[in-house]
Parts: C-alpha cells; sequence; structure tokens
C-alpha cells in the first residue's frame, strides 16, 4: 500500500486514447526506485465506472 502520495496521481489520455498514468512526487518517486511501472483501464456503462490499476515490477 502507498500512503501519502495525495494528488501525485494523474490519469489522462495518451495520443491514440489509451489512458495513461503520470505520476509526480513521492508516488513517481517510488515507482522509479522499484524499477516498476504502472498501467491502467478504465471502463463505464450506464452511469457506473470501474478503474482497475497494476503496478508491473521488472525483473
Amino acid at each position: 500500500m502507498i500512503l501519502g502520495i495525495g494528488t501525485d496521481i494523474v490519469v489522462s489520455h495518451g495520443e491514440g486514447g489509451a489512458p495513461e498514468v503520470t505520476l509526480k512526487g513521492e508516488a513517481d518517486r517510488r515507482v522509479r526506485e522499484s524499477g516498476g511501472r504502472i498501467q491502467i483501464s478504465l471502463s463505464h456503462a450506464e452511469g457506473l465506472a470501474v478503474a482497475f490499476a497494476i503496478w508491473f515490477q521488472e525483473t
């Protein structure tokens, strides 16, 4: 669990429309130090929305 990251995670859309994660501050530092990366998936239907994030650990 990552605590204390507040607004350090920004979700936007990339050139092709796919969701993109931009990390700042403490969140960026923690992911970079781990050698990992984050990908997300977003979906919505009939007033409901879901987001799924995966932290990939490079080995």
